[in-house]
């Protein structure tokens, strides 16, 4: 996955950043990636999107197409842009938000939110 750092990430409705990091990935036996995604949308701003969300690769273009919005991005949990230091704390926020997010009742569109 290392490879993809720095390809432009396109969200359904337009660009959402760029792919910073990606921590905790580990490639699934369909080839999907169990990781977080680390997404910079500018500003000095980080977010963390589960792996789980990448629809496709475009190898050619250096694009990482995912399955949520660009306001949905940028509402994810922030990161710290130094680098993650406990991955198994962030994906408790990761899971946490999403429940929130699911249990709370926010409009999160066809997808389920972000996360």
């Amino acid at each position: 996955m290392p490879a993809v750092l720095d390809y432009h990430v396109e969200a359904v409705d337009g660009p959402a950043g760029r792919l910073a990091d990606v921590v905790g990935s580990s490639p699934t036996a369909d080839g999907a990636v169990s990781g977080i995604l680390v997404v910079d949308v500018g500003g000095e701003r980080f977010r963390a999107v589960p792996g789980s969300r990448i629809d496709d690769i475009d190898v050619a273009d250096r694009i990482v197409h995912i399955r949520c919005r660009r306001d949905e991005v940028i509402r994810a949990p922030e990161v710290d842009p130094g680098g993650v230091e406990d991955v198994g704390l962030l994906l408790v926020l990761v899971v946490a938000h999403y429940f929130r997010r699911r249990w709370v009742g926010d409009e999160v569109g066809e997808q389920g939110g972000v996360i």
